[in-house]
């Protein structure tokens, strides 16, 4: 009984952290620029997964989410340009899961990926949201 009461206790907190960060819009672009979703939900063989880590994410289940994204940029079929959304979206939920090192990393990794892109202009709005989002774990690391 007591460690299910801690259980509530901490995912009540996170819950509210989580709430806090999303009203100060401390994560920029929670769900993405347009034009990386667009791209998700074009591609068949990613839009099942993506809607699943979006469901997961919305519940608060950012560990499942995370598992749904790292299996999609496992797959070798996926165009490199939409593992950036993937990794914004796996940075995102460590973000909120408080593992900022990790987060980081994949907002990197994002950009490492939009080094490569073809067409740079287009993914300029994925470039300013993994950014911030790195500007971001700097400021919560003091």
């Amino acid at each position: 009984i007591i460690k299910d009461k801690k259980n509530k206790e901490e995912k009540s907190k996170r819950e509210g952290l989580y709430n806090r960060l999303y009203k100060r819009q401390e994560l920029f672009d929670r769900n993405l620029p347009g034009t990386a979703t667009d791209a998700l939900e074009r591609n068949p063989l990613l839009k099942k997964s993506f809607r699943s880590g979006q469901k997961y994410e919305k519940e608060y289940k950012f560990e499942k989410a995370i598992k749904v994204y790292e299996k999609c940029l496992q797959d070798l079929s996926i165009p490199e340009e939409d593992k950036i959304g993937f990794n914004i979206l796996i940075g995102n939920c460590c973000f909120f899961l408080s593992r900022l090192n990790e987060a980081e990393k994949h907002f990197k990794e994002s950009l490492n990926i939009l080094k490569r892109a073809e067409n740079k202009m287009a993914k300029l709005p994925s470039k300013s949201a993994a950014l911030g989002n790195i500007g971001n774990i700097y400021h919560n690391l003091g």
